[in-house]
């Protein structure tokens, strides 16, 4: 590995190109190696980073969807091949009957995205007439896709689409019982000590 000091130097030189700004830690173990703040988590309101500073993680929340996901299966809550329409009710959509779960967890549905980036839609035109931060329960994303075309039918092609796992969203609520953020918070960050790990509100932060 190389050298903390070392390290510490390279960071602190792309910083100072405006190269990096962000967090790095490195462990082995429950051994710390290497921690270090860079640069600004907000450039506009010149906030630096901090060890302790949160982070809008984005789209690798996908990933705790999926292990939700997996874990229904494995209690038998849902299956690879439990149908999406029938189990949330969605038959008055433009969502095809033969979509499951299998298909929404490798993108590979064919289901409309709420702006399709690949066809040139632009996903902050989304938010001209409407607040991002309105959207607040998972059901309230389906006006944005549910009644657009497919863009092919199910299993016979690959398309990231984000709008996928919303509806495996709605899957774990109607599955467990719980609202996607709850059952994330008690089934997955709880038992990884991911104390400090949330949702949060980005009208009331």
């Amino acid at each position: 590995m190389i050298a903390p000091d070392e390290l510490e130097r390279y960071l602190q030189q792309r910083t100072q190109q405006d190269a990096f700004s962000g967090v790095v830690l490195i462990t082995q173990g429950s051994s710390q190696l290497f921690a270090g703040a860079y640069g600004y988590a907000s450039r506009s309101w010149k906030v630096p980073n901090t060890l302790t500073m949160r982070f809008d993680t984005a789209s690798v929340t996908k990933l705790f969807t999926a292990v939700a996901t997996l874990q229904l299966i494995d209690r038998g809550l849902l299956a690879f091949d439990t149908p999406v329409i029938d189990f949330l009710g969605l038959q008055e959509t433009a969502i095809t009957r033969a979509v499951n779960v299998f298909h929404l967890l490798t993108h590979t549905s064919g289901i409309a995205d709420d702006a399709e980036e690949e066809s040139g839609e632009v996903y902050a035109d989304l938010w001209k007439t409407r607040a991002n931060y309105a959207v607040t329960e998972t059901a309230d994303f389906l006006p944005q896709f549910a009644h657009k075309p497919p863009n092919f039918p199910p299993g016979q092609g690959c398309r990231y689409c984000n709008c996928g796992y919303v509806l495996l969203g709605l899957l774990i609520e109607q599955a467990s019982g719980l609202s996607y953020r709850d059952y994330v918070r008690q089934q997955i960050f709880a038992p990884a000590a991911m104390l400090h790990a949330d949702f949060l509100r980005m009208d009331l932060t």
